[in-house]
């Protein structure tokens, strides 16, 4: 059976970081003790993978999508500029195909001077398979819009077709932020979040039919949908909806 596969996150005790099980990270790999967490034994005991996405101070492994047991992709790269030198956003895409090794499919940059300059920082990703995948990036910051204008300041929903050798653009929303993504099929793409700025915290539910296309499939309630799971079949599905306080719900798509 192919392996259950989780996204790994570090914690801090004092003044060494561990991870969740305990276990200390290893600076020399990943500062961030950044990657992911693969499992035999349905969660009795983990393995730490470093993503090899780590290339400086605040560079973090934040989402996986894990087409097949041995081809994985994670994203990440949302950062915090340290003394005006470093990015504000770096949106990253690492790739294995063998389970452990990772290699760069995909970086774009935007120094703490020019935020708008790039896509923003890279955010969820999934797959329909090995080589078609969709992400998001989001330049939410308030610099976007000083800098970007009306052109970058919102979310990206990027697309590969060839495995990551090259990614499009193939919608860009203003004003808004993506914080998840269901992959269904080539024909049934569903990517969730918020909005920011003066939308008043209107949440949105985007849906494809053509891979291409996105339109808003759902009414827009003032909140956030932060995640969404879509059942077998693609033809119904759940996401979670909150607001700015506290109140929270499931929203149901389909029959």
């Amino acid at each position: 059976a192919a392996p259950r596969l989780r996204r790994g996150h570090s914690v801090e005790t004092g003044a060494r970081r561990r991870y969740p099980n305990g276990t200390e990270c290893s600076l020399a790999v990943s500062p961030q003790c950044s990657g992911v967490l693969l499992t035999h034994d349905s969660g009795d005991s983990w393995e730490r993978i470093d993503w090899q996405g780590t290339d400086g101070p605040g560079t973090d492994a934040q989402y996986g999508a894990f087409p097949s047991a041995t081809t994985w992709y994670v994203s990440g790269g949302y950062v915090t500029p340290a003394a005006g030198v470093d990015p504000i956003f770096k949106a990253t895409i690492m790739k294995t195909e063998d389970g452990g090794s990772f290699a760069t499919v995909y970086n774009n940059s935007a120094h703490e001077a020019d935020p708008g300059g790039a896509v923003g920082g890279m955010g969820a990703i999934d797959c329909v398979d090995e080589q078609l995948c969709y992400a998001v990036s989001n330049c939410d910051q308030t610099e976007c819009a000083e800098t970007n204008k009306s052109s970058g300041y919102g979310s990206y929903i990027h697309r590969t077709k060839d495995g990551g050798k090259t990614w499009d653009v193939v919608h860009f929303e203003y004003e808004a932020t993506m914080m998840a993504i269901a992959a269904v099929s080539a024909t049934n793409i569903h990517v969730v979040g918020g909005g920011m700025g003066i939308t008043g915290g209107a949440a949105h539910w985007f849906h494809s039919s053509d891979g291409e296309t996105f339109d808003t499939t759902v009414a827009n309630p003032t909140g956030f949908f932060a995640d969404i799971s879509m059942l077998p079949g693609g033809k119904a599905g759940f996401a979670a909806w909150c607001t700015f306080s506290n109140s929270c719900a499931l929203y149901r798509y389909g029959a």
